[in-house]
């Protein structure tokens, strides 16, 4: 259509003189600010027509329409099923895992309504809905408020129309307002899907400010009006892992996954709480789900990295091998294929894409780790400090380096360099790091037979990071030598 190709050279031009912006010099930039404004200038010309192209299309609509109804009466007649179609895509804000659940994370598209529903409408109050919605489908949230204001003065109880400026507000920014209009709307409504889409709003609106156990309430009210409305059952269920109460969490997401067994988000979060409680098996089960079924890159990544945690590098790797099919210039993919294809079958070969990953990122230091670590298992101690030591020229004090170069020294018995290695991750800033050169400063007092040593670095490490459970393993193991039997059984207890 001309008018959509009129929009994409908009577009295209406008996505031009941003990408010009930054090189261009002050003449230049002056030209590209002229030209944007001309642009401006056009957009706001082809809205003005296109807003009385829809006003004599609403009076053309009032001459031969003889339903007079508002449109909370044909909303009020139909099925729960109807009535969910239309609302389809009402997305609230999910609560994204990884994310500030907050309202400006993901802005939702327009509550649809039907060109029949809308032709109930009539005179003044049929032109500022077209125009309110005209509004909210360009993004400007301010000027469509305006509109839906006006509507709500001649139509007080036009649920929808409440419902549209609710989330003018939301998408402007102006929370409390909206956080009003959607209270209103959920305590005087009459029909209970707007009355849960109303409280799903309150409750992202309490979430996104930090009031979890408030949200949940909100949520569990907007379940209880409109049970076949899915989006505040995933919200509540991420709530529920906010709080880390992930029973409860679990209970969500299968409820969730039952009816939308192709929500593969929701499938990775059920995975977590299964992996929270200790059922490795249907977490890893139910991620298997994931990556046979979508190619959605971000999904496939945090499937990935949950095979890592779990130690399943071969359903890792095959996640990772997903990864450079959709995008083989994505150097984190590459790493990722190699990186676990080793730790699964030890093959050489996987060497080949954590070169790839190189090839891609030359700067980036965990790449040329896993690198220089793949030689060191492999015995090829020689090529394996030279990688470390270039790591640590780039990147001075680089921890997992100086690991990696303990490990050396401690197979070459070197333990003045072992000390002065370790010494170097002990005065570092980061708790996480002086874990870690403790830890090795301990294994090294083991190999040397230094019992008491051993224990007291471990238990060091313990302080530094008590999340570091390979201290525990190994405080247990030289317990265990001690003779200290009840202590070391406490130790790995802890650990397993």
């Amino acid at each position: 259509m001309l008018v959509q190709h009129l929009f994409f050279s908009l577009m295209e031009r406008l996505k031009e003189i941003e990408e010009q912006w930054t090189s261009a010099s002050k003449p230049g930039k002056e030209k590209l600010r002229n030209e944007m404004l001309q642009l401006r200038a056009l957009s706001d010309e082809i809205l003005d027509h296109w807003l009385t192209l829809e006003e004599k299309i609403t009076q053309f609509q009032q001459e031969f329409s003889d339903e007079l109804s508002v449109v909370d009466q044909e909303i009020e007649q139909m099925s729960d099923e109807v009535a969910a179609k239309i609302l389809k895509e009402v997305k609230n804000l999910n609560l994204k895992e990884g994310k500030d659940p907050n309202l400006q994370a993901a802005p939702a598209p327009p509550p649809p309504s039907s060109p029949s529903t809308i032709s109930l409408l009539t005179g003044d109050a049929a032109i500022s809905f077209r125009r309110g919605q005209g509004y909210y489908n360009l993004f400007m949230f301010k000027q469509a408020s305006k509109h839906f204001g006006e509507l709500l003065e001649r139509e007080p109880d036009l649920d929808i129309g409440r419902m549209f400026l609710a989330y003018s507000y939301m998408m402007d920014g102006q929370f409390e307002l909206a956080r009003h209009h959607f209270h209103l709307l959920s305590e005087t409504t009459d029909h209970r899907l707007f009355r849960a889409i109303a409280l799903n709003a309150l409750g992202c609106l309490m979430a996104g400010n930090g009031k979890w156990e408030e949200a949940v309430f909100i949520f569990e009210k907007a379940i209880d009006s409109h049970s076949k409305l899915g989006d505040p059952l995933f919200n509540v269920a991420l709530v529920y892992m906010k709080l880390g109460q992930y029973g409860e969490a679990k209970k969500s997401w299968l409820n969730y996954v039952e009816r939308f067994s192709d929500d593969w988000e929701a499938l990775f979060q059920l995975s977590q709480c299964f992996r929270h409680e200790g059922n490795l098996l249907l977490a890893e089960k139910t991620m298997e789900r994931i990556y046979r079924a979508t190619d959605d890159p971000e999904l496939l990544w945090q499937v990935g990295q949950g095979f890592e945690d779990l130690r399943q590098f071969g359903n890792a790797a095959l996640c990772y091998q997903l990864l450079v099919n959709l995008d083989p210039s994505k150097a984190s993919a590459w790493h990722g294929l190699g990186w676990n294809l080793y730790h699964a079958e030890g093959y050489p070969y996987s060497l080949q894409y954590i070169q790839k990953a190189i090839s891609l990122a030359p700067k980036n230091p965990d790449f040329q780790f896993s690198y220089g670590w793949i030689l060191f298992y492999m015995g090829e101690w020689g090529q394996a400090e030279k990688v470390f030591q270039h790591v640590l020229q780039q990147e001075k004090n680089y921890p997992l380096a100086l690991a990696g170069l303990v490990q050396i020294m401690i197979g070459k018995e070197h333990w003045e360099h072992v000390k002065g290695y370790c010494n170097q991750l002990i005065l570092d800033e980061q708790t996480q790091t002086r874990a870690l050169g403790h830890f090795l400063q301990g294994k090294a007092y083991l190999i040397q037979g230094n019992y008491t040593a051993a224990e007291k670095e471990w238990k060091q490490s313990i302080r530094e990071n008590p999340k570091m459970k390979d201290s525990y393993l190994m405080l247990g193991l030289v317990q265990f030598l001690k003779g200290e039997k009840e202590q070391a059984m406490e130790c790995w207890e802890y650990a397993l």
